[in-house]
């Protein structure tokens, strides 16, 4: 196999096996993806920043904050120096970036990245599923602030933006639903968290 179809190949495997929970194998697909990149001449940045933001995720799940913390900022580094400080792109590597705020205690600089997530995700009208999921991430975060009504305001309008676009039976749907559910909860609005 070719080093420019090798890199690709063994990002997938790392997302799939990211997505099964074996991140130490995860890790190490990606790893050798991005080895493969930064040997390349001929680097695909698109590929080049979803290694970076899967290889920060598992990092994050792994609870090894600093170093996901800096692994996104070399994600958002590269999409911003291809496609722009506002590129959509950018929206999973802030959110992603908000959720390492947040483990870490730093809610302000959670706020900032989530809202930022969501702004950027915004800018592409297109890629519902993306827009809704820096919503729920800004949502989850709110709650954490102790902003519940905010983020119950916001959970409102990304449920109705999935069932307009016919993704009601998405993650992002029911993380949103569950937000709204939890949102109310903590309102003590009992019966319509139910």
């Amino acid at each position: 196999m070719k080093r420019s179809a090798a890199a690709p190949v063994a990002n997938k495997r790392g997302l799939q096996l990211y997505t099964a929970a074996d991140y130490a194998k995860a890790e190490s697909a990606l790893r050798e993806s991005l080895a493969i990149q930064q040997r390349d001449d001929t680097t695909n940045p698109g590929l080049l920043v979803d290694t970076l933001f899967n290889l920060a995720a598992v990092a994050r799940v792994q609870n090894r904050l600093r170093e996901a913390e800096t692994l996104y900022h070399r994600a958002i580094a590269t999409a911003q120096s291809v496609s722009g400080p506002d590129s959509p792109q950018l929206g999973r590597a802030l959110a992603g970036l908000a959720l390492v705020y947040m483990a870490d205690g730093r809610m302000a600089q959670a706020v900032e990245s989530a809202e930022q997530a969501s702004r950027v995700s915004a800018t592409d009208p297109s890629n519902v599923l993306q827009i809704a999921a820096a919503r729920n991430t800004l949502a989850s975060i709110l709650m954490t602030a102790g902003e519940s009504a905010k983020a119950e305001t916001l959970e409102q309008n990304t449920i109705v933006q999935l069932k307009l676009a016919g993704a009601n039976e998405t993650v992002e749907y029911v993380d949103a639903i569950t937000n709204l559910g939890t949102s109310r909860l903590r309102q003590a609005n009992y019966r319509q968290a139910e």
